[in-house]
């Protein structure tokens, strides 16, 4: 799947082995690219029993429009991705983050 904020260099595999590591990056492309000061990957492990639901996020400052963040997919199971981009705020104002819709369809073994 793509996310529309952002353009990855690579797509992100549909079949993984626990314990595989990626590397999610790729360049800012939302609506304002330079205003955009931080881009976090949010990890959903969605399968297996409902105690077993988890998420990790993790995140990387943008320089130049791009990003790196690398993520561990360390349980069997299903997971999805959503990507929050995070805005460098006016002077006295809260950032504003946008995100993107869950891809799924990621299965670890």
């Amino acid at each position: 799947g793509e996310f529309r904020i952002v353009r990855l260099d690579e797509p992100v595999p549909g079949a993984m082995a626990a314990g595989e590591r990626i590397t999610f990056a790729g360049r800012v492309t939302s609506s304002a690219p330079e205003d955009v000061a931080e881009v976090c990957v949010q990890q959903a492990h969605v399968g297996g029993p409902t105690e077993d639901f988890r998420t990790v996020t993790a995140c990387d400052e943008v320089s130049g429009y791009r990003f790196s963040v690398p993520l561990a997919f360390d349980r069997t199971g299903r997971y999805a991705l959503q990507v929050r981009l995070t805005t460098r705020p006016d002077e006295g104002a809260e950032p504003s983050r946008a995100y993107s819709d869950f891809i799924s369809g990621i299965t670890v073994r």
